[in-house]
């Protein structure tokens, strides 16, 4: 049986897209995963030249390139991971990836705190919460809840 993890994209805490993975759902897989993709590139509402491989633009953008990677991983192959109802049930791993808009540059453009908070929640229980930089620290270190109640 697969390890499976759903992750959701979030703007302030409302949920844009839901993803399922039906194999691979723990932090030594999909977290990592997630982790590669997040690292070191901010959320912005637009794109400076020569730059576009550094950001994302907007909440939009991040998710469509989340699923994109996930899907490469599984080598675009059918079966494995799904787009899901936002309000779909958690499975063993979630991992929430929220986009915080930022109030301080006015009312007249969009802009985003830097980098996406992530959480991860296991069996309903949350073990990691902070921007993707320190989650991607902490998919570095191994996943100590591979198999521990197998």
């Amino acid at each position: 049986m697969g390890t499976r993890s759903i992750t959701r994209i979030q703007v302030d805490g409302e949920a844009l897209v839901a993803v399922y993975r039906q194999y691979g759902g723990y932090i030594d897989g999909q977290g990592k995963d997630l982790a590669n993709i997040l690292k070191n590139r901010k959320i912005v509402n637009g794109i400076m030249s020569g730059h576009a491989h550094e950001v994302f633009n907007g909440p939009g953008c991040l998710a469509a390139n989340i699923i994109c990677e996930m899907k490469r991983e599984d080598n675009g192959d059918a079966g494995g991971i799904y787009i899901h109802s936002v309000d779909c049930d958690d499975e063993e791993f979630t991992y929430n990836v929220n986009v915080i808009i930022d109030e301080t540059e006015g009312g007249w453009s969009m802009s985003y705190q830097d980098y996406p908070i992530v959480t991860v929640i296991r069996w309903g229980e949350k073990i990691f919460e902070g921007n993707s930089i320190e989650f991607y620290e902490f998919a570095q270190k191994g996943d100590v809840y591979d198999d521990e109640d197998e």
